[in-house]
């Protein structure tokens, strides 16, 4: 496991594991990288870096700069932290606006004045 520091090679949204098993399904295979920690039951969607400034939706967490994700080895065990998506070549990380559209798709509209 490494602590690697959003806004660099990349963001997170930290989600809670029941949304983000929900979103994972309605990505499908546009679905990028996907961390979970199963003991804070917390899903993090990897998207490009500056990607989550602004970011403000409903039941997630943008994690940018001055944000470290632990990041697990490929093939860590699911009891441990580990990749519910592992990165590929073809979809290393999630589209920042498909994602945003698959969470208001499921939560409902993003509060007022969200990006």
């Amino acid at each position: 496991m490494w602590h690697v520091e959003a806004g660099v090679h990349f963001d997170a949204v930290r989600t809670p594991r029941s949304l983000g098993l929900r979103i994972r399904h309605a990505l499908q295979d546009e679905c990028g990288a996907v961390i979970c920690d199963p003991w804070t039951r917390i899903h993090y969607f990897l998207v490009p870096p500056q990607s989550t400034d602004g970011w403000v939706m409903p039941q997630t967490i943008p994690c940018g700069r001055a944000t470290y994700i632990v990041v697990p080895a490929l093939g860590a065990p699911e009891s441990s932290l580990h990749w519910a998506v592992e990165p590929t070549s073809n979809h290393p990380m999630s589209d920042p606006e498909k994602l945003r559209a698959a969470v208001q798709h499921l939560v409902g509209p993003r509060p007022h004045g969200g990006r």
